[in-house]
């Protein structure tokens, strides 16, 4: 038994278990950094990685218990703190001497306000490799707290303490190689998608070899990583990629970086070094539509590259401008086109319900959609998140925002013409109207596995009536 354990919380809700075949099963980027301090460090440790081994909150508890840590740090996500409540609030009735630290993209951006939320002992501020080392230091070795930087925590008498911020780690090169081997590497897998260009979905892993974001989209928290960007050299993405590939015989590959192509010369040079590796897999990424051109598509096409993520948002030019992107309709249709031309699968997010849309914008951006080379559509409808700008502005107008914020189990509309159902029915209507068409079958037809895709199309229209009735029962419950 270790003193320490990692846990990865299960992402599942109510309104996700009708869709869950279809989701990814991701490496916890997060916690697999830190596992890699902790063990160049020195310390004993556990991992549970409750999401990618799908086990319930009960199991969880069960093994928690059984492992006896002393401190415990989970990994926290806005759209499913709820989940992390519960095993926290059960943890702390029969473990009440264990420490719980919470960090993360919700952690950022609750702050101090988490310690009254949920049942815990600190809220780690910001990147954690370093910052949740040296709280266990502190903790194993009876050290003062207030020494650590970036944490929120109650002193003896009971008051909450902030420490101050932490500085950003500038060096990326520099962290060490998680600890892959003490994770369920065989559990993971990408998106139902995926298998549409290579015919499966496995061995997969995600990595992220940036961190910041320099633009202001106003639904996006980026406040985790700040807005300086800072890079992983491409010799040291190649030298993790291929110790994935020997280790465990990765075929698929997803680049999480929130732009990958920011640096198209770096984006170029891995690419280059990945068609001298001749690794032969099937890679993905998301980049705006203003960081691509013909001759890095053409890189990226040899080196294995078969999806680009385009965050197109709107196809309304005034709702592009509210939500502060930066890019035009024009630049997004070019840059399709271009991938397109390419062989490149696009898979192109967009999103209902942003404050001050109404229904002839929502019509404008499926009608964008329609018209334009997108492989696969990703219709999200609004969801405010703590840390956004569009947060904080409907917080200072008044709205009334869920705590259960989660698009999956509760669609709130904020907009008085449209209502949460029309949401919901517009979403899907768009699906069915992109999918079921001639010229959206000429689109994918030399570039997908037809038969799977046939096959997962029906999946999805099935999964859209359970998730259909699991709303339903999420309101009768609430």
């Amino acid at each position: 038994m270790s003193d320490i354990l990692l846990l990865n919380p299960p992402y599942t809700s109510l309104g996700y278990k009708a869709i869950s075949s279809f989701a990814s099963r991701s490496f916890p980027i997060g916690l697999g950094s830190i596992s890699g301090t902790l063990r160049d460090r020195g310390f004993s440790f556990d991992i549970i990685d409750a999401d990618a081994l799908n086990i319930d909150i009960d199991e969880i508890l069960r093994r928690i218990v059984k492992l006896k840590p002393r401190i415990i740090g989970i990994s926290t996500y806005t759209a499913c703190i709820g989940v992390t409540q519960k095993i926290a609030g059960s943890l702390k009735k029969v473990m009440e001497d264990s420490i719980i630290v919470l960090g993360g993209h919700h952690a950022f951006a609750a702050r101090g306000e988490l310690l009254n939320e949920c049942p815990c002992d600190i809220v780690a501020i910001g990147e954690g490799e370093g910052l949740f080392a040296d709280i266990c230091d502190c903790i194993l070795n009876k050290k003062d707290l207030n020494t650590v930087k970036g944490i929120y925590f109650r002193d003896n008498s009971g008051k909450a303490r902030y420490t101050g911020e932490r500085p950003y780690i500038q060096n990326l090169d520099e962290l060490p190689r998680p600890a892959y081997e003490l994770f369920p590497m065989d559990r993971y897998m990408g998106h139902f998608f995926r298998g549409w260009t290579s015919g499966c979905r496995t061995p997969f892993i995600n990595m992220m070899t940036s961190r910041g974001c320099p633009f202001t989209c106003g639904f996006c928290s980026n406040v985790l990583w700040g807005k300086k960007v800072r890079f992983q050299s491409p010799e040291r993405v190649i030298s993790e990629i291929d110790y994935l590939v020997r280790s465990y015989g990765i075929k698929q590959l997803a680049f999480f970086d929130d732009s990958f192509t920011l640096d198209m010369k770096r984006a170029e040079r891995i690419c280059d070094l990945l068609i001298e590796k001749r690794y032969n897999l099937d890679i993905s990424c998301a980049t705006r539509a203003d960081l691509l051109n013909d001759n890095l598509l053409e890189k990226m096409t040899r080196s294995g590259f078969r999806w680009i993520g385009i965050g197109i948002e709107s196809g309304n030019e005034r709702i592009l401008k509210k939500i502060s992107k930066g890019q035009s309709l024009k630049r997004y249709s070019d840059a399709l086109k271009m991938i397109a031309r390419h062989r490149i699968a696009s898979y192109g997010s967009v999103i209902f319900g942003y404050p001050g849309e109404d229904k002839s914008t929502m019509r404008d951006t499926l009608s964008f959609m329609l018209a334009n080379p997108v492989h696969l559509p990703q219709i999200s409808i609004f969801v405010p998140y703590p840390g956004t700008p569009i947060y904080k502005e409907l917080v200072e107008q008044g709205a009334s925002i869920p705590g259960d914020i989660n698009q999956f189990s509760r669609v709130v509309s904020y907009n008085t013409d449209i209502s949460a159902w029309y949401l919901v029915f517009f979403q899907w209507y768009s699906y069915f109207r992109i999918f079921f068409r001639v010229r959206y079958f000429n689109l994918i037809r030399k570039t997908f596995i037809l038969p799977i895709v046939i096959i997962d199309l029906a999946r999805i229209a099935l999964a859209g009536s359970r998730l259909g009735r699991a709303r339903r029962r999420v309101k009768r419950v609430s």
